[in-house]
Protein backbone atom coordinates (compact mmCIF):
# COMPACT_ATOMS: atom_id res chain seq x y z
CA UNK A 1 0.00 0.00 0.00
CA UNK A 2 2.58 2.39 0.72
CA UNK A 3 4.40 1.65 -2.11
CA UNK A 4 1.23 2.41 -4.33
CA UNK A 5 1.19 5.80 -2.29
CA UNK A 6 5.01 6.73 -3.41
CA UNK A 7 4.70 5.54 -6.68
CA UNK A 8 1.27 8.00 -7.27
CA UNK A 9 3.30 10.89 -5.62
CA UNK A 10 6.48 10.39 -7.29
CA UNK A 11 4.68 9.90 -10.88
CA UNK A 12 2.27 13.13 -10.01
CA UNK A 13 4.78 15.56 -8.12
CA UNK A 14 3.92 18.19 -10.33
CA UNK A 15 0.65 18.03 -9.98
CA UNK A 16 1.11 17.80 -6.42
CA UNK A 17 2.94 21.06 -6.36
CA UNK A 18 0.98 22.60 -9.10
CA UNK A 19 -2.32 21.70 -6.69
CA UNK A 20 -0.27 23.42 -2.91
CA UNK A 21 0.29 26.50 -4.99
CA UNK A 22 -3.13 26.87 -5.80
CA UNK A 23 -4.55 26.08 -2.30
CA UNK A 24 -1.89 28.59 -0.99
CA UNK A 25 -2.86 31.53 -2.46
CA UNK A 26 -1.12 34.95 -3.52
CA UNK A 27 1.23 34.94 -0.47
CA UNK A 28 2.61 31.43 -1.69
CA UNK A 29 3.54 32.80 -4.81
CA UNK A 30 5.19 36.09 -3.85
CA UNK A 31 7.50 33.98 -2.26
CA UNK A 32 8.01 30.70 -4.46
CA UNK A 33 8.67 30.28 -8.03
CA UNK A 34 5.66 28.82 -10.06
CA UNK A 35 7.00 25.73 -11.92
CA UNK A 36 5.76 25.64 -16.05
CA UNK A 37 8.46 23.37 -17.15
CA UNK A 38 10.82 20.71 -15.97
CA UNK A 39 13.98 22.73 -16.88
CA UNK A 40 13.43 24.34 -13.49
CA UNK A 41 13.36 21.31 -11.77
CA UNK A 42 16.91 19.68 -10.98
CA UNK A 43 17.86 16.93 -13.70
CA UNK A 44 18.01 14.28 -10.73
CA UNK A 45 15.13 14.82 -9.44
CA UNK A 46 13.44 14.85 -12.74
CA UNK A 47 14.72 11.61 -13.46
CA UNK A 48 13.29 9.89 -10.58
CA UNK A 49 9.98 11.93 -11.66
CA UNK A 50 9.87 9.92 -14.59
CA UNK A 51 7.72 6.69 -14.79
CA UNK A 52 8.19 3.35 -16.50
CA UNK A 53 7.35 2.88 -20.10
CA UNK A 54 3.76 1.98 -20.88
CA UNK A 55 3.29 -1.66 -23.14
CA UNK A 56 3.53 -1.18 -26.53
CA UNK A 57 0.05 -1.13 -28.59
CA UNK A 58 -1.36 -3.23 -30.54
CA UNK A 59 -0.28 -3.32 -34.68
CA UNK A 60 -2.70 -1.39 -36.47
CA UNK A 61 -4.22 -3.17 -39.96
CA UNK A 62 -2.65 -2.50 -42.90
CA UNK A 63 -3.17 0.50 -45.05
CA UNK A 64 -4.67 0.27 -48.45
CA UNK A 65 -2.72 -0.87 -51.60
CA UNK A 66 -1.44 1.98 -53.11
CA UNK A 67 -2.42 3.07 -57.08
CA UNK A 68 -0.01 1.74 -60.00
CA UNK A 69 2.82 4.01 -60.91
CA UNK A 70 1.93 5.66 -64.70
CA UNK A 71 4.68 3.24 -66.91
CA UNK A 72 6.54 5.73 -68.44
CA UNK A 73 7.42 6.30 -72.47
CA UNK A 74 9.96 4.08 -74.33
CA UNK A 75 13.08 6.29 -75.45
CA UNK A 76 13.77 6.45 -78.54
CA UNK A 77 16.12 3.77 -79.98
CA UNK A 78 20.04 3.75 -80.41
CA UNK A 79 21.84 5.09 -83.50
CA UNK A 80 23.66 1.83 -85.84
CA UNK A 81 27.13 1.79 -85.00
CA UNK A 82 29.35 1.74 -87.91
CA UNK A 83 30.46 -0.85 -90.26
CA UNK A 84 33.94 -2.33 -89.36
CA UNK A 85 37.13 -1.76 -91.63
CA UNK A 86 37.48 -4.80 -94.25
CA UNK A 87 41.45 -6.16 -92.94
CA UNK A 88 44.03 -5.85 -95.21
CA UNK A 89 44.55 -9.21 -97.28
CA UNK A 90 47.22 -11.64 -95.66
CA UNK A 91 50.33 -13.03 -97.48
CA UNK A 92 49.83 -15.89 -100.06
CA UNK A 93 50.36 -19.29 -98.20
CA UNK A 94 53.81 -21.33 -99.29
CA UNK A 95 53.38 -23.81 -102.21
CA UNK A 96 51.99 -27.09 -101.55
CA UNK A 97 54.53 -30.12 -101.33
CA UNK A 98 54.27 -32.34 -104.78
CA UNK A 99 51.82 -35.19 -104.41
CA UNK A 100 52.64 -38.77 -104.57
CA UNK A 101 52.74 -40.06 -107.62
CA UNK A 102 49.81 -42.49 -108.26
CA UNK A 103 49.91 -46.04 -109.09
CA UNK A 104 50.28 -47.54 -112.38
CA UNK A 105 46.69 -48.37 -113.48
CA UNK A 106 45.80 -51.66 -114.98
CA UNK A 107 46.94 -52.29 -118.50
CA UNK A 108 44.38 -51.75 -121.44
CA UNK A 109 41.77 -54.46 -123.24
CA UNK A 110 43.45 -54.25 -126.75
CA UNK A 111 45.87 -57.11 -126.87
CA UNK A 112 47.71 -55.50 -129.58
CA UNK A 113 47.51 -51.89 -131.18
CA UNK A 114 50.51 -49.94 -133.58
CA UNK A 115 50.52 -46.29 -135.20
CA UNK A 116 51.54 -47.27 -138.82
CA UNK A 117 52.80 -44.81 -140.85
CA UNK A 118 51.94 -44.20 -144.88
CA UNK A 119 54.93 -46.17 -146.01
CA UNK A 120 53.32 -48.96 -144.29
CA UNK A 121 56.41 -48.27 -141.50
CA UNK A 122 55.51 -49.63 -138.09
CA UNK A 123 56.22 -46.74 -135.43
CA UNK A 124 58.92 -47.46 -132.71
CA UNK A 125 58.91 -45.93 -129.15
CA UNK A 126 57.52 -46.18 -125.53
CA UNK A 127 53.80 -46.99 -125.67
CA UNK A 128 53.86 -46.49 -129.56
CA UNK A 129 52.87 -50.45 -130.26
CA UNK A 130 52.23 -53.29 -128.68
CA UNK A 131 52.10 -56.99 -130.09
CA UNK A 132 53.93 -55.84 -133.18
CA UNK A 133 56.59 -57.06 -132.48
CA UNK A 134 56.87 -59.93 -135.21
CA UNK A 135 54.21 -58.44 -137.24
CA UNK A 136 55.01 -57.59 -140.84
CA UNK A 137 53.05 -54.98 -142.77
CA UNK A 138 53.02 -54.98 -146.75
CA UNK A 139 51.61 -52.07 -148.83
CA UNK A 140 49.95 -54.45 -151.90
CA UNK A 141 49.32 -50.76 -153.55
CA UNK A 142 48.14 -47.34 -152.80
CA UNK A 143 46.27 -47.21 -149.52
CA UNK A 144 46.15 -50.94 -149.14
CA UNK A 145 47.83 -52.36 -146.16
CA UNK A 146 48.29 -56.02 -145.52
CA UNK A 147 49.29 -56.63 -141.90
CA UNK A 148 50.28 -60.87 -141.14
CA UNK A 149 52.69 -62.40 -138.29
CA UNK A 150 50.81 -61.00 -135.64
CA UNK A 151 50.80 -63.50 -132.90
CA UNK A 152 47.42 -62.75 -131.20
CA UNK A 153 43.94 -64.04 -133.11
CA UNK A 154 42.29 -60.25 -133.81
CA UNK A 155 38.77 -60.61 -133.81
CA UNK A 156 37.36 -56.63 -133.07
CA UNK A 157 39.24 -53.77 -135.12
CA UNK A 158 39.28 -50.05 -134.77
CA UNK A 159 41.35 -48.10 -137.12
CA UNK A 160 41.47 -43.86 -136.70
CA UNK A 161 43.11 -41.69 -139.94
CA UNK A 162 46.08 -40.02 -138.71
CA UNK A 163 45.87 -36.46 -139.95
CA UNK A 164 49.34 -35.67 -140.25
CA UNK A 165 49.51 -38.41 -143.07
CA UNK A 166 46.05 -37.95 -144.58
CA UNK A 167 45.63 -37.67 -148.13
CA UNK A 168 45.73 -33.99 -149.95
CA UNK A 169 43.24 -34.21 -152.75
CA UNK A 170 40.93 -31.40 -154.12
CA UNK A 171 41.29 -28.09 -155.43
CA UNK A 172 44.51 -26.16 -154.84
CA UNK A 173 45.86 -28.63 -152.75
CA UNK A 174 42.96 -28.15 -150.05
CA UNK A 175 43.44 -31.24 -147.51
CA UNK A 176 40.40 -33.73 -148.25
CA UNK A 177 39.09 -35.95 -145.58
CA UNK A 178 40.19 -39.27 -145.32
CA UNK A 179 38.78 -42.55 -144.14
CA UNK A 180 39.76 -45.76 -143.00
CA UNK A 181 38.45 -49.37 -143.27
CA UNK A 182 39.72 -52.30 -141.61
CA UNK A 183 38.83 -56.42 -141.94
CA UNK A 184 39.83 -59.41 -140.59
CA UNK A 185 41.12 -61.69 -143.04
CA UNK A 186 41.99 -60.37 -146.89
CA UNK A 187 39.79 -58.30 -148.95
CA UNK A 188 39.84 -58.25 -152.79
CA UNK A 189 42.14 -55.24 -152.65
CA UNK A 190 44.74 -57.56 -150.51
CA UNK A 191 44.25 -60.76 -152.66
CA UNK A 192 47.49 -59.78 -154.39
CA UNK A 193 49.67 -59.16 -151.28
CA UNK A 194 52.50 -62.19 -151.09
CA UNK A 195 51.31 -63.15 -147.65
CA UNK A 196 48.01 -63.69 -146.87
CA UNK A 197 47.01 -61.28 -144.16
CA UNK A 198 45.50 -61.63 -140.72
CA UNK A 199 44.22 -57.97 -140.99
CA UNK A 200 43.74 -55.43 -144.30
CA UNK A 201 43.68 -51.86 -144.05
CA UNK A 202 42.30 -49.64 -146.79
CA UNK A 203 42.46 -45.73 -146.46
CA UNK A 204 41.04 -43.74 -148.81
CA UNK A 205 40.62 -40.80 -150.46
CA UNK A 206 36.94 -39.38 -151.62
CA UNK A 207 36.65 -36.65 -155.05
CA UNK A 208 33.97 -35.27 -156.81
CA UNK A 209 32.99 -36.45 -160.09
CA UNK A 210 30.63 -33.86 -162.60
CA UNK A 211 29.03 -34.00 -166.06
CA UNK A 212 28.50 -31.11 -167.18
CA UNK A 213 26.32 -32.07 -169.99
CA UNK A 214 23.61 -33.83 -167.51
CA UNK A 215 24.44 -31.42 -164.47
CA UNK A 216 24.96 -34.81 -162.28
CA UNK A 217 27.61 -34.62 -159.38
CA UNK A 218 28.55 -37.19 -157.41
CA UNK A 219 31.10 -38.63 -155.01
CA UNK A 220 33.88 -41.80 -155.38
CA UNK A 221 36.73 -42.75 -153.52
CA UNK A 222 39.80 -44.39 -154.47
CA UNK A 223 42.85 -46.05 -152.29
CA UNK A 224 45.82 -43.92 -151.56
CA UNK A 225 48.54 -44.14 -148.86
CA UNK A 226 47.43 -42.73 -145.87
CA UNK A 227 49.15 -43.09 -141.88
CA UNK A 228 47.07 -44.43 -138.96
CA UNK A 229 46.41 -46.36 -136.02
CA UNK A 230 45.43 -49.84 -135.52
CA UNK A 231 43.85 -51.20 -132.31
CA UNK A 232 42.86 -55.20 -132.01
CA UNK A 233 41.22 -56.66 -129.76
Amino acid sequence: MIARITAAIRNNLVAWIALFVALGGTSMAASHYIITSTKQIKPSVVKQLRGANGHTGATGPAGKQGAAGVRGETGPAGSTGNEGRRGPVGPEGPEGHEGKTGPEGPEGSAVAYAHITKAGTIATGTGASKGFETAKVEVAEPGVYCISGLKVTPHNLIATIDAEESPAKGQAGALVPAFVTTTVGETEFSKICGTEPQVTVETWSPYVTSKTSGKETFVSAETEDAGFYLTIN
